[in-house]
């Protein structure tokens, strides 16, 4: 798996043209939010942060999340989110 996340996942998939690595990692964090996976938020989180990516940047994705995922994996997202960036 380590080769995997490694080589296909962070070189190739991370790399390709036109999304900058900031807008990535958003997109990375609303999915993980929408899939409930919020355990996951604090390793791409901290990407993120090395991205640029500001607490008032992702802070609008929990709300957005709510209406297509449900309340529930937003809130918890938010709550992830908060302790993180505290």
């Amino acid at each position: 798996m380590q080769h995997f996340t490694d080589g296909l996942l962070f070189h190739e998939v991370w790399l390709r043209p036109g999304l900058t690595p900031r807008d990535r990692s958003l997109a990375m964090m609303i999915a993980l939010a929408a899939l409930g996976q919020s355990n996951f938020l604090p390793v791409y989180l901290g990407r993120a942060i090395e991205h640029r990516l500001t607490q008032e940047e992702f802070g609008g994705a929990p709300a957005h999340v709510a209406f297509y995922a449900g309340w529930g994996a937003a809130i918890q997202a938010a709550i992830t989110a908060k302790a993180l960036f505290t």
